[in-house]
């Protein structure tokens, strides 16, 4: 049986913490483990966790969701036997579908399922500036639960067109919050990001139940971007697929990053590549493996 796995994003400042003290007071997850992430060199909240939870994974000085190196996944590999839920706090400058990405490129939802996806966003920081929501627009759009915090600092018109905007733009659940309180019942249930995460260029517009991944090894495979562009064209017709998502190398050496969609297809060179992966999304994906595609190619 596979870990719950939690996940709190949100712009710096909105309130992340406060609603992660207020899940960690909530029964199922009163025993959760906590992987939090600060930007800074070092964590200006895990002391003040340790008051709520007996183990925390602190991650400093980086970003979880652009770092190219393995911190969040080793994290979660070290907790996966414990088998107890686990929350991340992302940093205030994570983006939450490059979250998700890393996740799935490394494989990790092997042992974890993504049992909501929060996303907290500060009312008064929005009335100020709208320009939040157009720059958070896909993770609020792609989030289980929009948590709307500090309304009290704005006027009533202004609190009822901050939510409006905000509801206008969710495709899941919006609360507003007072300290981080919410209805305790929205925790239960599955998330929806993964599909999301999968489905999200505009032209894709169906949110399929069944969807899976498959990650595939290219590191012993070269191959140029017209060869894989073509692969993809008959992959996902033959597989369902949504998506395609990774890096590879040609027969030069050189890396090449690239991402496709039933109507698109981009790859351009990269400086390197940490891993040569190629990851599939869509209904049969998991039907993929590296023969499949050394035969296609």
């Amino acid at each position: 049986m596979k870990n719950k796995l939690y996940l709190i994003n949100g712009p710096l400042g909105a309130g992340k913490t406060t609603l992660l003290k207020f899940l960690l007071q909530q029964n199922e997850l009163a025993n959760a483990q906590v992987i939090e992430n600060e930007f800074a060199s070092s964590s200006v909240d895990s002391e003040e966790l340790h008051d709520h939870v007996e183990e925390i994974e602190t991650i400093a000085g980086l970003c979880i969701c652009c770092s190219t190196g393995t911190e969040l996944v080793d994290a979660l590999n070290k907790l996966k036997a414990n088998n107890r839920p686990i929350i991340i706090e992302a940093t205030g400058v994570a983006n939450s579908l490059k979250l998700i990405e890393k996740l799935i490129v490394n494989d990790t939802l092997q042992f974890y399922d993504i049992a909501k996806a929060f996303f907290v966003i500060d009312a008064a920081e929005v009335a100020i500036n709208p320009a939040l929501l157009i720059s958070h627009r896909e993770e609020i759009e792609a989030a289980d639960i929009v948590v709307i915090t500090k309304t009290d600092l704005l006027a009533k018109n202004q609190q009822s067109k901050t939510v409006h905007d905000i509801t206008q733009l969710s495709g899941g659940e919006v609360v507003v919050a007072t300290m981080g309180a919410i209805d305790p019942t929205l925790i239960a249930g599955s998330s929806g990001i993964v599909e999301y995460f999968a489905s999200s260029n505009a032209t894709i517009v169906n949110h399929d139940t069944d969807t899976n991944y498959s990650l595939v090894d290219v590191e012993q495979m070269a191959f140029n971007a017209d060869s894989l562009q073509d692969a993809w064209d008959k992959l996902q017709q033959q597989y369902g697929l949504k998506r395609l998502k990774g890096s590879f190398a040609d027969a030069t050496g050189a890396c090449w990053h690239v991402e496709a969609t039933p109507s698109q297809f981009k790859a351009h060179r990269q400086q390197n590549a940490a891993l040569l992966r190629l990851v599939f999304i869509g209904t049969n994906a998991r039907s993929i493996t590296q023969h499949v595609l050394k035969e296609i190619l």
